[in-house]
């Protein structure tokens, strides 16, 4: 399971920056976690035109507190 995320800065500003998590993950596969963080990217510029996506990333899913193996 992997989870996607964003980082977004602030255009002419990069030292102002945030991670977008993902709200509908986690994904099964690698490729539909990069699938989403692809959409992601696209939602946050079109939201906000003062941001650029500095990144992209898809991190293994831990699993819930207590059902660690």
């Amino acid at each position: 399971m992997f989870e996607a995320m964003v980082l977004v800065c602030m255009m002419g500003n990069l030292q102002d920056c945030f991670v977008a998590d993902d709200t509908r993950g986690p994904y099964k596969t690698i490729n539909q976690c990069i699938d989403r963080t692809t959409e992601m990217a696209a939602q946050l510029v079109t939201i906000n035109e003062d941001h650029v996506v500095m990144g992209v990333r898809c991190d293994p899913a831990k699993p819930p507190e207590g059902l660690e193996t």
